[in-house]
């Protein structure tokens, strides 16, 4: 979702809970933003780590407040009660498909 987002150039995925001066050298970061929002949950184990100290020590980090309720667990939960209908319309569409091409497709010939 973030990708989508016309202000974003590119998204790290499955990258150390710590971003290092290396990986914002490598990857030439530019900005490093972490959208605060009441869903962040912090493991105990990473409680007294700041994944963002190098990124603030060099000046390009950003704290946005997010402005709205969306969370992932808000578009999983529509995704959830959305379902039946999607796949309601997945299968007429798939019904229309199949008929087509069982019944309708024509051959018509190259001049």
């Amino acid at each position: 979702m973030v990708l989508a987002c016309k202000y974003v150039d590119d998204v790290v995925i499955g990258c150390n809970y710590q971003i290092t001066k290396d990986q914002i050298k490598s990857l030439n970061i530019k900005k490093v933003v972490h959208p605060k929002t009441d869903e962040d949950h912090i493991l105990e184990e990473h409680r007294l780590i700041d994944p963002y100290q190098v990124a603030k020590e060099m000046g390009i980090y950003e704290e946005i407040d997010v402005a709205c309720d969306i969370t992932v667990e808000t578009i999983a939960e529509r995704v959830v009660q959305n379902r039946e209908k999607y796949k309601a319309k997945f299968e007429k569409k798939k019904a229309a498909q199949d008929k087509y091409y069982e019944q309708d497709k024509q051959f018509i010939q190259e001049l």
